[in-house]
């Protein structure tokens, strides 16, 4: 998980009778693919800036 990263969890209704050992597996496995995405987004370059769109 990410300093200064708020995460919202929104989850259905078989959540509440689900054992906590799944939950928590699932939630890792879901924040560490979140992780990964947000790497990548860091090693991406700047897009650089457009000029007028369709020559206007």
């Amino acid at each position: 998980m990410a300093a200064s990263t708020d995460y919202v969890i929104v989850a259905r209704e078989q959540a509440l009778t689900a054992p906590f050992s799944q939950l928590t597996a699932e939630l890792s496995k879901r924040l560490k693919a979140t992780d990964g995405r947000r790497d990548e987004k860091k090693r991406r370059t700047e897009r650089p800036e457009s000029g007028p769109v369709n020559g206007k």
